[in-house]
C-alpha cells in the first residue's frame, strides 16, 4: 500500500461563528497515488474537509477551533488549488483551436517545445501548470470542479486529470455532489459526507449498490434508480460502475414486469397558442453573424419546454430578448396576436443561473415590495397575493429572513415568488440543476412543475442538463449557432446522437442501459421510468 499523506484521528472542527462542528469525529487516511471523490450534499461539510487538506482552517476568514488530531506528511506535500486548470480546460474548450494532438502525454521539456506553437492558449496553460509539477510532492486538490463547466468540457475535464493520474502516480483529491459525471473514469475511493460526519469510504461499486445515495440526497445514475425501483437485488448487478458492460441474470426481465407495473402518464397538454416568434433575428453589435438567425416557432400555455444547445447557440439571447432586454434586428414576436414588444417584458418573469441577478433587498418581504413599487402598483393591492405566492413555494415562513441565509434553491424560489405575484405568463429559467445539489435541485424543478400545470404557465428553461429535460419537460428545442434544428421531445433528442452531439450534452444513460441490456422498448422504458421518477419525488 502506498505512504498516508494526511491522517485524521477523531478530527473535529467548528467555525467561530458556527453553531455546531462542520466536521465532526472524523476518522480517515488519504494515500499518496490515489484519485478520491469527496461525495455529499449541500452543507455536508465537503468544503470545509477541502480547507482542512489545505490546512487552512483555525485563522483568518476559517477561523474557528479543532479537536482531536491530523497528521501530515513529513515531506510536507505542496497542495495545489485546482481552479486555474479548470478554468485552463474550460478556455480550451471554448476555443476549440487545435484538435487531434495527444499533448496530454507530452513527456520531455523537449516535447513540450517543439509542440508548443500548436497548442491553443488553454492547452498552453494546462501544461504551463501540470508539466512542471513534482507528482511525488504535489496533492493537486479540485473544489466543485464541474459546477459551472458544459457537457463537453466536464468530459474534456476528466479526461484530462485521469490521463495525468495514469502516467504520474498523482495524487488527486475532488470533491463535489455530482458522481455520474465523475465516475465516467475511474476513481480509487469514494468518501461520502453528512452533517459532518462520514457516512461512507469505499469504492464506487460499493456506494451504488448500497441506500447512502437515496438516504443523503445525492443523486444517484438514473440506470441504478431504474434497477432498484424495479426490485433486482443490487448485489447480484456485475460492474454496476460501468453503464455500457453492466449486466445481471434476469435482469432484462426483472425490469420489463417492472415497466409493466408501471401506468401510462397521460400529461395536460394545452393547444392555447401564448407566443410566437415570426422570422426572429438577432445580431450583436460588431458581430459577423447572427445569434437567432430567423426563428419561427410557437409557444403554448402550460408548456414546460427545455431550450438545449452548446455555448453560443442563442438560448441566452433567447431569453434576453423575451425579458426586454434587447430588441430584434428583424422579424418579429408576439403575444395573443399582440405585435407590441415594448409591453411585453411585464409578462415575462427571468430567472438567472445566479438569482442575485436579480435579489437586491435584504428580506423576502422587502425584495417583493421593491418589485411591486417598481412596476408602479400599490402594496396594498398585492399584500394577500405576496403571501398566498409565498404560501405556495414554502417560504412564508421566511419573509422577514435575512435573503443571504437562505439557499440557493430558496433564492430562486424568491423570484419564483415574484412571478406568481405579478402573475407572469412567461418562466425563463437559466440552468436550474446547475450549483444544487440533487434535494434542492429536484425541490426547485417540483415547484416549477405544480405552478406551471396549476397556472398554466409556459415555462422555458435553458438548459444542458438531457435527464432533466426529459423528467420535467414535455418539449424540446434544440438550438445551433442560432438556428432551430429540432424542435421534438426531449426522448426524441436523448435517443438521437446526432442530435446529443449537436446540441454538446452528454448521453443519458437511461438510453445506455436500455441498449445494453437489449430491452425491446428503449423510448418506453425512459419515458415511463422519468414520469415514475418525477411522480414518486414529489
Amino acid at each position: 500500500m502506498s505512504e498516508p499523506w494526511i491522517q485524521f484521528k477523531n478530527w473535529s472542527f467548528t467555525y467561530d461563528n458556527g453553531y455546531g462542528p462542520a466536521l465532526d469525529e472524523i476518522n480517515l487516511t488519504l494515500y499518496r497515488g490515489e484519485k478520491v471523490l469527496v461525495l455529499g450534499a449541500n452543507a455536508s461539510g465537503k468544503s470545509t474537509f477541502v480547507r482542512a487538506l489545505k490546512n487552512e482552517l483555525g485563522t483568518g476568514q476559517f477561523s474557528g477551533y479543532s479537536e482531536g488530531e491530523i497528521i501530515r506528511d513529513h515531506h510536507n506535500l505542496q497542495t495545489i488549488d485546482g481552479e486555474p486548470i479548470i478554468d485552463a480546460v474550460d478556455r480550451q474548450e471554448t476555443t476549440q483551436q487545435i484538435a487531434g494532438i495527444d499533448w496530454t502525454h507530452l513527456d520531455s521539456q523537449e516535447e513540450i517545445m517543439a509542440n508548443y506553437a500548436k497548442l491553443s492558449t488553454g492547452q498552453r496553460d494546462i501544461v504551463r501548470l501540470m508539466g512542471g509539477m513534482d507528482y511525488d510532492q504535489s496533492v493537486f486538490i479540485f473544489d466543485e470542479p464541474l459546477a459551472n463547466l458544459a457537457p463537453k468540457t466536464q468530459q474534456a475535464f476528466i479526461d484530462l486529470l485521469d490521463d495525468f493520474s495514469y502516467a504520474n502516480n498523482a495524487t488527486i483529491v475532488l470533491s463535489g455532489f455530482r458522481l455520474e459525471q465523475t465516475m465516467y473514469r475511474p476513481i480509487d475511493r469514494v468518501i461520502v459526507l453528512n452533517e459532518g460526519r462520514v457516512v461512507f469510504d469505499g469504492s464506487v461499486p460499493n456506494l451504488l449498490k448500497s441506500e447512502v445515495l437515496p438516504t443523503f440526497h445525492i443523486r444517484e445514475p438514473l440506470y441504478v434508480s431504474a434497477i432498484r425501483y424495479s426490485g433486482y437485488p443490487l448485489h447480484q448487478v456485475r460492474n454496476i460502475e460501468n453503464v455500457n458492460h453492466i449486466y445481471g441474470q434476469g435482469l432484462k426481465s426483472t425490469i420489463e414486469k417492472w415497466l409493466l407495473s408501471i401506468p401510462h402518464f397521460v400529461l395536460p397538454k394545452s393547444n392555447e397558442r401564448l407566443l410566437t416568434f415570426d422570422e426572429a433575428t438577432y445580431q450583436y453589435p460588431n458581430s459577423e453573424e447572427y445569434t437567432v438567425d430567423h426563428l419561427s416557432v410557437t409557444f403554448h400555455k402550460g408548456e414546460i419546454v427545455s431550450v438545449v444547445g452548446g455555448n453560443g447557440a442563442g438560448k441566452t439571447t433567447l431569453s434576453r430578448i423575451l425579458n426586454g432586454e434587447l430588441t430584434l434586428t428583424s422579424g418579429r414576436y408576439y403575444f395573443h396576436n399582440d405585435s407590441d414588444e415594448a409591453n411585453h417584458h411585464h409578462r415575462v418573469t427571468f430567472i438567472p443561473h445566479d438569482p442575485w441577478e436579480r435579489l437586491t433587498e435584504k428580506t423576502i418581504r422587502e425584495q417583493l415590495t421593491h418589485a411591486i413599487l417598481e412596476a408602479g402598483m400599490a402594496v396594498s393591492d398585492y399584500e394577500e397575493r405576496m403571501h398566498q405566492s409565498l404560501q405556495a413555494l414554502g417560504l412564508h415562513y421566511a419573509i422577514d429572513l435575512p435573503i443571504e441565509s437562505l439557499s440557493y434553491g430558496q433564492q430562486k424560489r424568491i423570484l419564483l415568488a415574484q412571478a406568481l405575484l405579478f402573475q407572469s405568463e412567461v418562466l425563463i429559467i437559466d440552468e436550474p440543476t446547475e450549483g444544487q445539489d440533487y434535494y434542492h435541485y429536484n425541490e426547485l424543478m417540483q415547484y416549477i412543475y405544480t405552478i406551471s400545470q396549476r397556472e398554466n404557465i409556459l415555462v422555458l428553461i435553458n438548459s444542458h442538463d438531457i435527464d432533466m429535460a426529459l423528467e420535467f419537460t414535455q418539449r424540446t428545442l434544440v438550438l445551433k449557432k442560432g438556428h432551430l434544428i429540432a424542435d421534438t421531445t426531449p426522448i426524441n433528442v436523448a435517443t438521437n446522437p446526432q442530435l446529443i452531439h449537436d446540441a454538446e450534452l452528454r448521453p443519458t444513460n437511461l438510453y445506455t442501459f436500455a441498449k445494453q441490456i437489449h430491452l425491446v422498448d428503449p423510448y418506453g422504458f425512459i419515458d415511463k421510468f422519468t414520469n415514475y421518477n418525477r411522480a414518486i419525488n414529489q
